[in-house]
């Protein structure tokens, strides 16, 4: 799958109000895959799908390809997105961050409400973080190409999920990521 340096746009959120807009919390830059657009694309949508327990592809977001150099970011944030949420096809359920390059000695994805905890995490320590600052943040991901950070973004009861307020940190002095995140909603995702 190949993305020319022109495709990636200034990154977007939304804002509570519904609007979307260019950000100083999201510095990266963007490019949207066409639902099923290669046969590669189809197999990534496939296998979240599966992962999941065989959702609906079609729930599915369009895989969303994220670049981050330097200094940019993604500041502490949720994935789910209340306010008009049902006119997208329901909440955001889940989210896949997949990490397709990581020239960068930093760019870690971050819980931040999730703390680091030795004795059950410091055996992950080759895909977590487990610095001396260990304390001092939130549970950390290494950015390894190839490795995929799972989780849901509601409970059991359906019930957004404050836990997962993560934010995505700057890969530092001229380190590249570059990632795919996707979102699996509770119904169609209207395209």
């Amino acid at each position: 799958m190949y993305i020319r340096e022109k495709e990636f746009k200034p990154s977007l959120i939304l804002e509570p109000d519904g609007t979307i807009t260019i950000s100083k919390n999201r510095t990266s830059s963007t490019a949207f895959l066409k639902r099923h657009q290669t046969p590669i694309l189809q197999c990534i949508e496939r296998r979240f799908a599966q992962f999941q327990g065989d959702v609906d592809v079609d729930s599915m977001e369009p895989v969303q390809v994220v670049k981050y150099t330097n200094d940019q970011e993604v500041v502490a944030h949720y994935d789910w997105l209340m306010p008009n949420a049902s006119e997208l096809g329901g909440e955001r359920v889940t989210t896949y961050f997949t990490y397709l390059q990581a020239n960068c000695s930093m760019g870690e994805t971050e819980f931040i409400e999730i703390p680091f905890n030795r004795s059950l995490h410091e055996r992950f320590c080759d895909i977590l973080i487990c610095d001396e600052n260990v304390t001092e943040h939130g549970l950390r991901f290494r950015p390894i190409a190839g490795n995929t950070v799972f989780w849901y973004n509601m409970d059991e009861y359906g019930q957004v999920d404050y836990w997962t307020v993560h934010a995505g940190r700057p890969p530092g002095e001229n380190g590249t990521k570059i990632g795919l995140n996707v979102w699996t909603r509770l119904e169609k995702f209207p395209v």
